[in-house]
């Protein structure tokens, strides 16, 4: 299980790098609607967000390797040599959310990846710091990235995590937000973070960036650290 667990999570990554302006959870509703074969589910990802009717140039050789296949079909011939994508009804569903169709299995799966509302400061950076100052707690941020399946796993694995997160909603305002909105851009040029997803402890008061940590951390050192943090920050103030 855990190999298989592994190679869906590069194949995930892997989609993220070729398929520009996808999600993750985008990246993950393709890949189980064509079984995890990562070629079609990178021509369904076009086909169902109305691309040219011919593949673009980068994707003509899994084209080729998807229509070479007996039993393919989501690739046929098209006209001057090009490919037309054949969406499955059910793929579709995936997409535009019909509710008389919604797979249950992808209300799980989407509930597993989805942002930590229960813990998340609703709001803008600014808002959020002040917040953060007014309830002397520190300011927890992670900045995200829809290209990177770690975000996902951070969401999934870290923030999901009930000690992690009962830690945060005592000791800290948690702000999360993507790097390519204004307000992600605003926070990653300000804190100079270049490689995202992002973590950072932030002093509401100064400003500061206390520590960061970039790319995937698991639930139990970050918990451990926090736990820590905060201990130390109790014994300083008394």
């Amino acid at each position: 299980m855990e190999s298989e667990s592994i190679d869906k999570e590069s194949r995930i990554s892997s989609f993220l790098e070729i398929a520009v302006g996808a999600s993750g959870v985008t990246a993950i509703e393709c890949l189980q609607a064509t079984s995890w074969k990562l070629d079609e589910a990178i021509l369904l990802f076009f086909a169902v967000n109305e691309a040219d009717a011919t593949a673009p140039p980068s994707y003509s050789a899994l084209a080729e390797n998807a229509n070479s296949r007996p039993d393919q079909n989501l690739v046929t011939g098209g006209q001057d040599g090009g490919y037309e994508v054949c969406v499955p009804p059910h793929a579709k569903d995936l997409f535009y959310n019909d509710a008389s169709t919604t797979d249950t299995s992808h209300d799980i799966l989407a509930s597993l990846y989805r942002p930590p509302f229960h813990v998340m400061f609703n709001g803008s950076f600014e808002k959020a710091k002040d917040a953060a100052l007014a309830q002397d707690k520190w300011l927890l941020v992670n900045l995200q990235s829809t290209k990177e399946f770690s975000s996902l796993m951070l969401n999934r694995d870290t923030w999901g995590n009930e000690a992690v997160s009962q830690i945060i909603s005592v000791n800290f305002i948690f702000w999360q937000e993507y790097d390519d909105t204004s307000e992600g851009r605003k926070v990653c040029s300000f804190y100079n973070m270049d490689s995202i997803p992002a973590v950072l402890v932030i002093d509401p008061i100064t400003g500061q960036k206390i520590c960061s940590w970039c790319g995937m951390i698991n639930p139990q050192p970050l918990g451990e650290v926090f736990a820590s943090y905060v201990y130390h920050c109790i014994l300083v103030a008394n």
